[in-house]
């Protein structure tokens, strides 16, 4: 543990394993830390749910066109309409193929789910790399302990 005066009482403060201050400026409490902590991993999380939802409602579009759900019926409609925004951009890029009976496999939904789960993957990456890096230089920052 990082401490001014080496015959003071060993204090609460979180250090990184070379015992240097965590934050580059002094000490940190450990609650202030377990925040940070907390405040930075909720993002991560945040991130990863709003694109799960994303993929979910677009997987069950998909399988309301493939067992031929009403379209007129008051849920399809208001599913059909919720999901138009996602799959919109993703609208003729290839052909829904009809297998018969009037099913139909959307193609376009299934690609929408991959992309959207690949953009979520994406973000939360650039996330945790933005912030190894913030932790790393404010590491890189601190001068030796003084002895």
């Amino acid at each position: 543990m990082y401490q001014e005066n080496p015959s003071a009482p060993p204090t609460n403060d979180v250090s990184d394993p070379n015992g240097y201050p965590a934050d580059g400026h002094g000490t940190v409490t450990r609650e202030s830390a377990v925040t940070r902590t907390r405040a930075s991993s909720m993002w991560p999380n945040l991130i990863y749910t709003v694109f799960s939802v994303i993929v979910a409602i677009i997987a069950i579009r998909v399988i309301m066109k493939l067992f031929r759900a009403d379209p007129s019926a008051p849920f399809a409609q208001f599913f059909y309409g919720l999901t138009q925004p996602l799959v919109a951009p993703f609208r003729g890029l290839f052909p829904n193929p009809a297998l018969g009976g009037g099913v139909q496999l959307e193609i376009n939904s299934l690609f929408a789910i991959v992309i959207y789960a690949l953009i979520g993957w994406v973000l939360v990456r650039l996330f945790m790399l933005a912030r190894s890096r913030s932790t790393a230089t404010s590491i890189d920052r601190v001068g030796p302990r003084a002895g």
